[in-house]
């Protein structure tokens, strides 16, 4: 057995049997022999960034982690994922779902990827099982980008208050400012409103809406 593949299944064990492709390359170990090992089937591909162990049980930690690769190590399991990382009420499912900044959007991965214009820095996420997780408040405030349902936001809320994960006022600071709402009102008529959340990720279509009001009042 060629030593770089026991040096590859070293970290792996720690990984949930899956590797990535820049750990791969760190270890000295060319396209050619990892496709001859794929082909051999020693390892398999995940997705564009990411293997694992032929043989290795599919668990759900195993494609979090190898979509976690996928995406060079800059996101964090966010949404219905992480909520069942942190233990919140409700989240049972086998989603694979991650978050990353808006300006990574392009990358690809073998799980679902949401993308946020607000900065994603390791301060923002927690160690969970050796897998980066979207803190719980943070996790919450990117619940209507993650499609959650009025009843899973709810649903994350009481749980992560109960659980000490976020205090309530300080959840509900966060809340307030991010659905903050602006109404535009021309000749007493509200033509417009619209939140933080909407100037912040999608201005073309403020600027549009204000733009039409604008000619519509005229």
């Amino acid at each position: 057995m060629d030593p770089r593949f026991a040096a590859l299944a070293a970290p792996a064990a720690e990984q949930r049997s899956a590797d990535s492709l820049a750990q791969v390359q760190q270890l000295g170990i060319g396209s050619a022999l990892c496709s001859r090992w794929v082909k051999g089937g020693l390892l398999e591909r995940s997705g564009p960034r990411s293997l694992v162990f032929a043989g290795s049980e599919a668990t759900w930690k195993r494609s979090l982690a190898a979509a976690s690769f996928d995406l060079g190590g800059i996101a964090a399991i966010a949404g219905r994922s992480g909520s069942r990382l942190l233990g919140l009420d409700g989240f049972g499912g086998d989603d694979v779902e991650l978050l990353l900044e808006r300006q990574h959007r392009n990358r690809t991965s073998s799980g679902f990827v949401r993308s946020t214009s607000v900065a994603l820095s390791r301060g923002d996420m927690i160690r969970i099982d050796g897998l980066w997780v979207l803190r719980a408040e943070r996790l919450i405030l990117e619940s209507t980008r993650s499609g959650f349902t009025q009843a899973e936001t709810e649903s994350a809320i009481d749980s992560a208050i109960r659980l000490r994960l976020v205090g309530e006022q300080r959840l509900k600071a966060g809340i307030s400012e991010t659905e903050r709402q602006t109404e535009l009102t021309l000749r007493g008529v509200r033509w417009i409103r619209f939140t933080y959340t909407d100037v912040r990720d999608r201005p073309a279509w403020v600027v549009a809406r204000l733009a039409e009001a604008l000619r519509m009042a005229a």
